[in-house]
């Protein structure tokens, strides 16, 4: 499913089998002489329909928290990308008023080293190697800065920095790396629990199928009808996995679409 990337064909591929599994039940209670295998037989189906509606639930979950979470990095990416062209611009308005004096300003040598030490100390790192760091220097440089920038000993050389309102422009900077910090790992957490019971309700869903295939199996081989094992059980039908042996698409396979349609009812749910 194009639409849902969160969705494998083998989930699909589950889906379609245990929905036609559970339908045709049903027909086998009913033309089924055996009357002893009907409960057991009602009993597998009911409890495969239990899982079947759990793997749903939790996949519907699993792609929402996998959804939240992507959402959340794209929000780290772009909160840091922010804060590099805050860090950036400072960068460059500090080095053009402290390293470009305006004409008829007479520096010496040992003036300008001081003041270039002294943007290289408040901003120790380039625009780009700031970009490509991680969130927590990413914070370090940020806190970093904001003291220096606070100290009125260590910026004094530079000036009036109201204009610039410096110390404002990184504390929302930092304020905003924080804040997506907190989010990506709080949503990362709720990703990791989504995951472990996705993949609790898929095993819970291949257990419930081979129970149900083993009663089917055994119904049949009772009554003397396992030749009509495929009519019962949608993954032993001969010709559906000739389909798949060869293959052919799940998009195609007949019921497929209602599956689909199943499946983005649960996402968008």
């Amino acid at each position: 499913m194009k639409d849902a990337p969160h969705v494998l064909d083998r989930d699909r591929r589950l889906l379609l089998e245990t929905r036609r599994d559970i339908a045709s039940t049903d027909l086998l209670v009913q033309q089924c002489p055996l009357v002893a295998f009907h409960a057991a037989l009602r009993f597998t189906r009911d409890r495969l329909g239990e899982a079947r509606v759990q793997f749903l639930d939790a996949l519907a979950d699993f792609a929402r928290e996998s959804d939240e979470t992507a959402d959340a990095r794209r929000d780290v990416q772009t909160a840091a990308e922010d804060a590099a062209d805050v860090w950036r611009w400072l960068v460059g308005k500090l080095r053009d008023r402290l390293l470009n004096p305006p004409p008829g300003a007479r520096l010496t040598p040992d003036e300008m080293l001081r003041r270039e030490r002294l943007v290289d100390r408040l901003f120790p790192v380039s625009p780009s190697g700031f970009r490509g760091a991680t969130n927590d220097q990413q914070r370090q440089w940020l806190k970093a800065a904001i003291r220096g920038l606070s100290d009125p000993l260590v910026c004094a050389p530079l000036g009036d920095l109201s204009g610039l309102k410096a110390v404002d422009r990184l504390e929302a900077a930092l304020a905003d790396v924080r804040a997506v910090r907190e989010t990506l790992d709080r949503e990362s957490g709720e990703d990791r629990s989504a995951t472990e019971r996705f993949e609790h309700a898929r095993a819970h869903l291949d257990d419930a199928v081979k129970l149900h295939g083993m009663q089917v199996e055994a119904t049949l081989r009772a009554w003397g009808r396992l030749d009509a094992l495929g009519d019962f059980l949608y993954a032993r039908d001969p010709a559906y996995r000739v389909r798949q042996m060869t293959g052919k698409g799940l998009t195609l396979e007949p019921g497929m679409a209602d599956i689909d349609a199943e499946v983005r009812l649960a996402l968008a749910g």
